[in-house]
Protein backbone atom coordinates (compact mmCIF):
# COMPACT_ATOMS: atom_id res chain seq x y z
CA UNK A 1 0.00 0.00 0.00
CA UNK A 2 2.67 2.53 1.14
CA UNK A 3 4.06 1.94 -2.59
CA UNK A 4 1.27 3.13 -4.65
CA UNK A 5 0.37 6.66 -1.92
CA UNK A 6 1.05 9.75 -4.10
CA UNK A 7 0.97 13.39 -2.82
CA UNK A 8 -1.75 15.37 -3.48
CA UNK A 9 -2.85 19.19 -2.18
CA UNK A 10 -6.56 19.61 -0.87
CA UNK A 11 -7.23 23.42 -1.06
CA UNK A 12 -10.57 24.30 0.85
CA UNK A 13 -12.81 27.01 -1.47
CA UNK A 14 -14.87 29.81 1.25
CA UNK A 15 -17.42 32.07 -0.02
CA UNK A 16 -16.95 35.61 1.10
CA UNK A 17 -18.11 38.54 0.28
CA UNK A 18 -16.12 41.72 -1.52
CA UNK A 19 -16.62 45.56 -0.27
CA UNK A 20 -19.34 45.54 -2.90
CA UNK A 21 -21.25 42.78 -1.32
CA UNK A 22 -20.78 40.29 -4.36
CA UNK A 23 -20.09 36.72 -3.46
CA UNK A 24 -16.19 35.55 -4.46
CA UNK A 25 -14.24 32.37 -3.56
CA UNK A 26 -11.20 33.01 -1.13
CA UNK A 27 -8.63 30.10 -0.61
CA UNK A 28 -9.08 28.90 2.59
CA UNK A 29 -6.76 25.72 4.08
CA UNK A 30 -4.55 23.33 2.37
CA UNK A 31 -3.02 20.45 3.01
CA UNK A 32 -0.39 18.17 1.53
CA UNK A 33 -1.47 14.90 2.18
CA UNK A 34 -0.65 11.57 0.78
CA UNK A 35 -3.16 9.29 -1.23
CA UNK A 36 -3.54 6.12 -2.90
CA UNK A 37 -4.37 7.69 -6.57
CA UNK A 38 -6.57 5.47 -9.29
CA UNK A 39 -7.87 6.34 -12.32
CA UNK A 40 -11.67 5.19 -12.79
CA UNK A 41 -12.51 6.74 -16.22
CA UNK A 42 -11.42 8.90 -19.16
CA UNK A 43 -13.94 10.15 -21.70
CA UNK A 44 -14.44 12.86 -24.40
CA UNK A 45 -17.16 15.34 -24.26
CA UNK A 46 -18.81 17.96 -26.29
CA UNK A 47 -20.26 20.83 -24.15
CA UNK A 48 -22.76 23.25 -25.58
CA UNK A 49 -19.84 25.05 -27.19
CA UNK A 50 -19.19 22.62 -29.47
CA UNK A 51 -15.83 22.29 -27.97
CA UNK A 52 -14.46 19.16 -27.58
CA UNK A 53 -12.73 18.17 -24.41
CA UNK A 54 -11.30 15.13 -22.25
CA UNK A 55 -12.91 14.53 -18.80
CA UNK A 56 -10.61 12.45 -16.56
CA UNK A 57 -12.60 10.49 -13.63
CA UNK A 58 -9.87 9.80 -10.46
CA UNK A 59 -10.31 8.24 -6.99
CA UNK A 60 -8.27 9.09 -4.20
CA UNK A 61 -8.02 7.25 -1.16
CA UNK A 62 -6.67 9.06 1.92
CA UNK A 63 -6.24 8.35 5.80
CA UNK A 64 -8.96 9.80 8.01
CA UNK A 65 -7.82 12.98 9.43
CA UNK A 66 -9.04 14.69 12.42
CA UNK A 67 -7.88 18.27 11.46
CA UNK A 68 -10.02 18.01 8.04
CA UNK A 69 -13.42 18.04 7.59
CA UNK A 70 -13.59 17.29 4.29
CA UNK A 71 -16.87 18.71 2.01
CA UNK A 72 -17.32 19.52 -1.48
CA UNK A 73 -15.78 23.07 -1.41
CA UNK A 74 -12.61 21.48 -1.88
CA UNK A 75 -10.32 20.98 -5.26
CA UNK A 76 -7.39 18.39 -5.75
CA UNK A 77 -4.62 18.69 -7.39
CA UNK A 78 -2.41 15.95 -7.99
CA UNK A 79 0.31 15.33 -11.20
CA UNK A 80 -0.24 19.44 -12.43
CA UNK A 81 -3.88 19.20 -12.63
CA UNK A 82 -7.00 20.34 -10.75
CA UNK A 83 -9.61 18.12 -9.37
CA UNK A 84 -13.36 19.40 -8.61
CA UNK A 85 -14.73 16.62 -5.99
CA UNK A 86 -17.88 15.21 -6.81
CA UNK A 87 -18.21 12.59 -4.34
CA UNK A 88 -16.76 11.85 -0.55
CA UNK A 89 -17.52 8.57 1.23
CA UNK A 90 -16.19 6.61 4.05
CA UNK A 91 -14.69 3.44 3.38
CA UNK A 92 -16.89 0.65 4.49
CA UNK A 93 -18.28 3.61 6.77
CA UNK A 94 -15.75 3.13 9.11
CA UNK A 95 -13.14 6.38 10.64
CA UNK A 96 -9.66 4.91 8.58
CA UNK A 97 -10.04 5.91 4.90
CA UNK A 98 -11.87 8.60 2.58
CA UNK A 99 -12.76 7.93 -0.86
CA UNK A 100 -13.02 10.78 -3.04
CA UNK A 101 -13.76 10.89 -6.44
CA UNK A 102 -12.57 13.45 -8.59
CA UNK A 103 -12.73 15.27 -12.34
CA UNK A 104 -10.45 17.18 -14.16
CA UNK A 105 -11.63 18.63 -17.60
CA UNK A 106 -8.01 19.27 -19.32
CA UNK A 107 -6.61 18.57 -22.44
CA UNK A 108 -4.70 15.45 -21.22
Amino acid sequence: MIANMKQILLEEFLTTKNARGDNIETLGSSYNIWAEVKRLSGSRVDDQKKQIGLTNVFQFRLWFNDNISLTGNYRITYDNRVFTVQAIEKENENNFYWIIQAEALDER
